[in-house]
């Protein structure tokens, strides 16, 4: 699991609650959820979900998918063969299309709201401003129907240069201000003891740390310095000798 991806994914619904016209319709990873169901015709759903992480060798940042899907959902009905109940979109026309654009500016303009907490972080977990800056991708695509009809539902795809976690029991600002943001919160506050914990936790030294950060075994960590003296080399004491340096052999005076 990832840490920025998740806060990524959650920073996004909280930012969107009651900013646009889908009100507090704002479903996280939902696929295909009964409790989605709206009595009014055509009101407006969002969904948001993270589809992929992707880190190249070296890199000190990690690149992740957001989609944001929008709807507008048409109203429950009964099959006219099944009598089953039927969900989903409407068919669009020229006044849903409008609505649609609409929603969809609504939606990127929440994510870049100066005056809340949850999209601030959203953009610093961004590295930026992931719906403008050139650094990020953005593409919004129509939805179609298995039939191939229109739909008034729009998929928009961020990808952008996300934070890599941090390693367990390290200092993290943006996990202490995802803590924050979380903390009560009726949907996420329950995952808040969990995450104080990784971040309060006992986690491993300095060195151990480093190594951890880098993916190292014993051997490599060794090698580049990082890998701490073992118990039975720290307490065993340390014997001055003569070092050559520049051809002046500095001389052994027996000192321990």
């Amino acid at each position: 699991m990832s840490l920025a991806r998740m806060a990524l994914r959650i920073c996004a619904v909280i930012a969107l609650r009651d900013a646009t016209m889908a009100q507090e319709r704002v479903r996280d990873s939902a696929l295909s959820q009964l409790d989605a169901l709206v009595e009014e015709d055509r009101a407006p759903v969002i969904t948001v979900s993270t589809e992929s992480t992707e880190r190249k060798r070296g890199a000190q940042m990690q690149q992740t998918s957001l989609v944001l899907e929008l709807a507008l959902t048409a109203k429950p009905r009964p099959d006219e063969e099944t009598d089953e109940i039927v969900i989903g979109f409407a068919e669009t026309d020229a006044d849903l299309d409008l609505m649609l654009d609409l929603f969809e500016r609504e939606t990127l303009d929440a994510l870049a709201r100066p005056d809340s907490a949850a999209a601030d972080l959203f953009r610093t977990l961004c590295g930026g401003d992931a719906v403008n800056s050139p650094g990020s991708d953005y593409s919004s695509i129509r939805g179609v129907g298995a039939a191939g009809q229109r739909l008034a539902a729009r998929q928009i795809l961020l990808t952008a240069d996300t934070l890599l976690d941090p390693v367990r029991g390290e200092p993290c600002d943006w996990l202490e201000r995802f803590l924050d943001l979380i903390e009560g919160d009726p949907e996420y506050g329950a995952i808040h003891p969990l995450l104080s914990a990784f971040l309060a936790g006992s986690g491993p030294g300095a060195a151990f740390r480093e190594q951890a950060r880098l993916f190292l075994d014993a051997a490599g960590a060794k090698a580049l310095g990082l890998s701490p003296l073992a118990a039975n080399e720290a307490g065993a004491p340390v014997t001055l000798t003569r070092i050559a340096v520049g051809g002046v052999v500095a001389p052994d005076d027996g000192r321990e």
